[in-house]
């Protein structure tokens, strides 16, 4: 036992060393830290005049993050009833062609499928709100379908028992059992959204990432402290209300 957890160990530096090596800057010396320290120095102090400005760049990228992820569970989540392998609401072909969509959509990079978006609908917020849209469905349909295989299904049995379809068993047996999981999964969704809508905005999907991007190709340097600073904000704004809305909805 003991030989195997060294050897795991010895692995596993290894690894790290090896990546190190991989991707150490070929050049680097104690004056590019030195001029790196002093690059900093053009960042402060933040330039105030424009934080309302960055305010509502940051808005359209709540707003980005939001639509995505209550589209892509609007979607995800009936996706899943249909896909699941318990409740048999569609033929097995059916299924097995959901599931493949699922692990598609869940597969496509956010930021590949919003550069084919902004070829189609131009830069702006709306791409990088159909990408998310996209990716969130698949990722939604597959984690409720196996939370639902999972589920208990007295009630949903008891409900097809008495009459009822399976799609309303469905509703009424299986919804209330994983609505925490879906509580759950959904604001975990938005915490990843705004920061995935941040990094779209890099490449012209609107928000505060394009803002922010724009202050750095211009040397706006103090405006993206500014950028950074509501970033920050709005992402510490996110979590909290992720957690609260956790401990009053699942948490019980």
């Amino acid at each position: 036992m003991r030989l195997a957890g060294l050897r795991t160990t010895v692995l596993f530096m290894t690894l790290i060393a090896w990546s190190m090596v991989s991707i150490w800057p070929a050049e680097l010396g104690i004056t590019d830290v030195v001029d790196g320290i002093a690059f900093l120095g053009n960042w402060i102090p933040p330039e105030t005049s424009g934080v309302m400005v960055s305010v509502r760049a940051s808005l359209i990228t709540m707003a980005t993050a939001f639509l995505g992820a209550s589209f892509g569970l609007a979607i995800g989540l009936p996706c899943s009833l249909v896909a699941s392998l318990k409740l048999r609401l569609s033929p097995f072909p059916v299924v097995t062609a959901l599931r493949a969509s699922f692990v598609v959509f869940r597969s496509l990079p956010e930021i590949v499928v919003a550069l084919i978006f902004l070829v189609v609908f131009g830069p702006g917020a709306f791409a990088a709100m159909l990408a998310m849209t996209l990716h969130n469905t698949g990722v939604f349909a597959k984690l409720l379908s196996d939370r639902v295989d999972e589920a208990s299904n007295g009630t949903f049995e008891a409900l097809v028992s008495i009459g009822a379809s399976r799609t309303t068993a469905a509703a009424f047996g299986i919804l209330p059992e994983i609505w925490p999981t879906v509580v759950a999964q959904y604001f975990y969704r938005l915490e990843v959204g705004v920061r995935a809508s941040i990094a779209l905005g890099l490449i012209g999907a609107g928000g505060i990432g394009q803002q922010l991007i724009n202050h750095f190709k211009t040397f706006q340097y103090r405006e993206v402290t500014t950028d950074v600073i509501v970033i920050m904000l709005l992402i510490g704004s996110v979590d909290f209300l992720s957690v609260r809305m956790q401990r009053k909805y699942v948490q019980q």
